[in-house]
Protein backbone atom coordinates (compact mmCIF):
# COMPACT_ATOMS: atom_id res chain seq x y z
CA UNK A 1 0.00 0.00 0.00
CA UNK A 2 1.42 3.35 -0.99
CA UNK A 3 1.29 6.29 1.42
CA UNK A 4 0.55 8.62 -1.52
CA UNK A 5 -0.74 12.02 -0.44
CA UNK A 6 1.17 14.35 -2.76
CA UNK A 7 0.43 18.06 -2.73
CA UNK A 8 1.22 20.50 -5.50
CA UNK A 9 3.90 21.91 -5.92
CA UNK A 10 5.81 19.48 -3.66
CA UNK A 11 5.47 16.46 -6.00
CA UNK A 12 7.98 16.39 -8.87
CA UNK A 13 7.17 13.93 -11.67
CA UNK A 14 9.05 12.96 -14.81
CA UNK A 15 7.07 10.82 -17.24
CA UNK A 16 8.53 9.59 -20.52
CA UNK A 17 6.73 9.11 -23.81
CA UNK A 18 6.48 5.33 -23.29
CA UNK A 19 5.05 5.62 -19.77
CA UNK A 20 8.04 5.28 -17.42
CA UNK A 21 7.68 7.50 -14.33
CA UNK A 22 10.07 8.90 -11.71
CA UNK A 23 8.43 10.74 -8.86
CA UNK A 24 10.01 12.70 -6.02
CA UNK A 25 7.42 13.74 -3.45
CA UNK A 26 8.53 16.37 -0.92
CA UNK A 27 5.08 16.80 0.64
CA UNK A 28 5.73 17.27 4.41
CA UNK A 29 5.20 14.05 6.40
CA UNK A 30 4.61 12.14 3.13
CA UNK A 31 8.04 12.30 1.47
CA UNK A 32 8.33 9.51 -1.05
CA UNK A 33 10.40 8.32 -4.04
CA UNK A 34 8.66 6.25 -6.70
CA UNK A 35 10.13 4.70 -9.87
CA UNK A 36 7.72 2.99 -12.24
CA UNK A 37 8.41 0.99 -15.41
CA UNK A 38 5.66 0.82 -18.02
CA UNK A 39 5.51 -2.99 -17.54
CA UNK A 40 4.19 -2.47 -14.00
CA UNK A 41 7.48 -3.10 -12.20
CA UNK A 42 8.03 -0.42 -9.56
CA UNK A 43 10.10 0.58 -6.56
CA UNK A 44 8.86 2.94 -3.88
CA UNK A 45 10.49 4.33 -0.74
CA UNK A 46 8.00 5.48 1.90
CA UNK A 47 8.30 8.33 4.42
CA UNK A 48 9.37 5.93 7.21
CA UNK A 49 12.19 4.49 5.05
CA UNK A 50 10.28 1.31 4.14
CA UNK A 51 10.91 0.09 0.59
CA UNK A 52 8.47 -1.77 -1.64
CA UNK A 53 9.46 -3.52 -4.87
CA UNK A 54 7.14 -5.24 -7.30
CA UNK A 55 8.79 -7.05 -10.17
CA UNK A 56 6.64 -8.18 -13.06
CA UNK A 57 9.36 -10.24 -14.80
CA UNK A 58 12.34 -12.16 -13.41
CA UNK A 59 14.77 -10.71 -10.86
CA UNK A 60 18.51 -11.29 -10.95
CA UNK A 61 21.02 -9.95 -8.47
CA UNK A 62 24.73 -10.34 -9.18
CA UNK A 63 27.39 -9.36 -6.67
CA UNK A 64 31.04 -9.64 -7.75
CA UNK A 65 32.32 -9.80 -4.16
CA UNK A 66 30.80 -10.70 -0.77
CA UNK A 67 27.17 -10.05 0.15
CA UNK A 68 25.60 -10.01 3.61
CA UNK A 69 22.01 -9.54 4.75
CA UNK A 70 21.01 -8.43 8.25
CA UNK A 71 17.33 -8.39 9.19
CA UNK A 72 16.56 -6.96 12.62
CA UNK A 73 13.13 -8.55 12.75
CA UNK A 74 11.35 -11.60 11.41
CA UNK A 75 11.81 -12.90 7.87
CA UNK A 76 9.46 -14.94 5.71
CA UNK A 77 10.21 -16.57 2.37
CA UNK A 78 7.32 -18.00 0.37
CA UNK A 79 7.71 -19.76 -2.98
CA UNK A 80 4.66 -20.79 -4.96
CA UNK A 81 6.88 -22.96 -7.17
CA UNK A 82 10.05 -25.01 -6.71
CA UNK A 83 13.06 -23.74 -4.74
CA UNK A 84 16.75 -24.54 -5.09
CA UNK A 85 19.75 -23.59 -2.96
CA UNK A 86 23.13 -24.20 -4.61
CA UNK A 87 26.24 -23.88 -2.43
CA UNK A 88 29.52 -24.60 -4.24
CA UNK A 89 31.78 -24.68 -1.17
CA UNK A 90 30.37 -25.22 2.33
CA UNK A 91 27.15 -24.39 4.18
CA UNK A 92 26.92 -23.39 7.83
CA UNK A 93 23.54 -23.05 9.53
CA UNK A 94 23.50 -21.55 13.01
CA UNK A 95 20.44 -21.35 15.24
CA UNK A 96 20.86 -19.29 18.39
CA UNK A 97 17.88 -19.13 20.78
CA UNK A 98 19.38 -19.47 24.23
CA UNK A 99 21.02 -22.77 23.43
CA UNK A 100 23.75 -23.11 20.87
CA UNK A 101 23.37 -25.39 17.90
CA UNK A 102 25.65 -25.39 14.86
CA UNK A 103 25.44 -27.54 11.78
CA UNK A 104 28.17 -27.45 9.17
CA UNK A 105 28.18 -29.34 5.89
CA UNK A 106 31.29 -29.69 3.75
CA UNK A 107 31.03 -29.99 0.02
CA UNK A 108 30.29 -33.58 -0.89
CA UNK A 109 32.76 -35.35 -3.12
CA UNK A 110 31.50 -37.12 -6.23
CA UNK A 111 32.44 -40.56 -4.88
CA UNK A 112 30.21 -40.05 -1.79
CA UNK A 113 27.07 -39.25 -3.79
CA UNK A 114 25.83 -42.79 -4.09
Amino acid sequence: MTPYSAEYPKNHVLETESGHVQEFDDTPESERIHTYHKSGTFEEIHPDGSKVERIIGDKYEICKNDSKVLIRGDADITTDGNAKLLVNESLAVEVSNGSSSRHHCKKCSRKNRG
